[in-house]
């Protein structure tokens, strides 16, 4: 099962990198986005770290959602070439002449799709969820009892 596992990572493997950039481009263009408009608003003196910090944190969130819309693009096409990508590159037949049974074959094309998804929601959920948890408020009262 384990080389099984391996051949299939490796013939997806470029599937999931391109799912690993689909993952992260959402947070990387709203981060990036996020601080150019602080840097420019800092400057005349709008806007300060603290609050675009909250700011940042009030819309991961939201960029999560599209996260998780770009990433369902990397799911349907792994889908599409753990068959295909077999079909041409020939592995499926000599796949099929193995004395492998066709239920581990289509075990470790799902374990692979299944793991991608899994790690996918994961890490959305963990950035829609932990901006929630309660903040700090022992260095904010400190903070307070300074000024």
């Amino acid at each position: 099962m384990k080389a099984l596992l391996w051949k299939d990572f490796h013939v997806n493997r470029h599937v999931l990198i391109a799912g690993v950039l689909l993952l992260l481009f959402p947070y990387i263009a709203t981060t990036i986005a996020m601080f150019a408009d602080y840097w420019h608003r800092s400057a005349s003196g709008e806007i300060t770290w603290e609050v675009a910090v909250d700011q940042w944190r009030w819309m991961l969130p939201r960029v999560a959602v599209w996260s998780l819309i770009l990433s369902t693009l990397t799911i349907a096409v792994l889908g599409g070439n753990a068959v295909a990508g077999e079909r041409a590159d020939r592995s499926a037949e000599f796949l099929a002449s193995m004395p492998v049974p066709r239920s581990r074959i289509i075990l470790s094309k799902a374990v692979l799709a299944i793991g991608a998804a899994g790690l996918i929601w994961l890490v959305n959920l963990l950035v829609i969820y932990v901006p929630e948890l309660p903040k700090d408020t022992t260095s904010q009262q400190a903070i307070q009892v300074e000024e």
